[in-house]
């Protein structure tokens, strides 16, 4: 919902470029960062036989890895890949979506 929020402001509202051509291919390097963390932490709840679903009662409590820093890595991740796909369009209206994710 947030990455089509994004893309509608970039295309039917862009309010001047903020980033140039060759600098948004950083965004690739943090969406395809992002959606690898977030598949990997999803391996490790597999893994451990536990649920990734946020209301559902977990079987485990995971503090080792990236859990050691943040107890909401997922969230974090999610919020890189929009700021990733923030900076691939280039523009400013993709950034509003940002404060707004959960």
């Amino acid at each position: 919902m947030f990455i089509i929020a994004q893309t509608a402001l970039h295309y039917l509202l862009p309010l001047g470029r903020v980033i140039q051509h060759p600098y948004t291919k950083i965004g690739l390097l943090l969406t395809a960062g992002s959606l690898l963390m977030v598949f990997y932490l999803r391996y490790i709840f597999y893994h451990r036989d536990t649920t990734i679903k946020p209301f559902a009662k977990s079987d485990q409590l995971i503090t080792n890895g990236i859990y050691r820093i943040s107890r909401n890595p997922i969230y974090i991740g999610m919020v890189v890949f929009l700021v990733g796909t923030a900076i691939l369009f280039g523009s400013a209206t993709p950034w509003i979506v940002i404060p707004f994710y959960p």
